[in-house]
């Protein structure tokens, strides 16, 4: 007796492998090879894994109640090589751009105030903070 149609495969016992037939013992390889194949190069761009992010704010003058400007702002985190640094503009404000996300330590110096320093800052990828400062 022979078959025709879609049921053939499953009645002839040539294509039967362990009770299934072949199409089922082999379906679920083949599909964690294209998720994986889909997936690596995707999770392997520098750009997906970890964007740059911002710390931005302004700094003010307690007694004048007025911005501070002049004042050096320096981050310094374990993911970040060295120290990065930035100035405040005549209405107080600074920004540091293209920092790798993580933990951070921000200083604030400048010969007239007080040394002020703010801990455990935390920094997502491609995202800004915003850290407003009193300085005395």
């Amino acid at each position: 007796m022979k078959f025709v149609g879609p049921a053939f495969w499953m009645m002839d016992p040539s294509c039967v492998t362990g009770g299934l037939p072949m199409q089922f013992t082999v379906f679920p390889y083949l599909l964690c090879v294209l998720v994986v194949l889909l997936a690596f190069p995707v999770l392997a761009r520098p750009e997906v894994a970890a964007r740059p992010g911002t710390l931005i704010g302004t700094i003010i003058d307690v007694r004048a109640q007025q911005p501070a400007a002049g004042v050096v702002v320096i981050a310094t985190s374990p993911t970040l090589s060295g120290e990065r640094s930035a100035r405040t503009d005549e209405q107080g404000h600074y920004r540091l751009q293209r920092l790798p996300p993580g933990t951070y330590t921000l200083r604030f110096e400048h010969p007239d105030y007080e040394a002020c320093a703010r801990e455990e800052i935390q920094l997502r990828a491609a995202r800004t903070v915003r850290l407003e400062v009193e300085l005395l």
